[in-house]
């Protein structure tokens, strides 16, 4: 149970980092840092 807790709190700060970087890298000139990107 505990563990499922942890799976869930790991995705939801992936989708807060998605939705935090998301506009960051709009703003950015294209080829900003297209690497880190897709390892979200």
């Amino acid at each position: 149970m505990a563990k499922k807790i942890t799976d869930d709190r790991k995705k939801n700060l992936k989708v807060v980092l998605r939705q935090t970087i998301t506009p960051l890298t709009a703003m950015k000139p294209m080829g900003g840092s297209p690497t880190r990107n897709s390892d979200l």
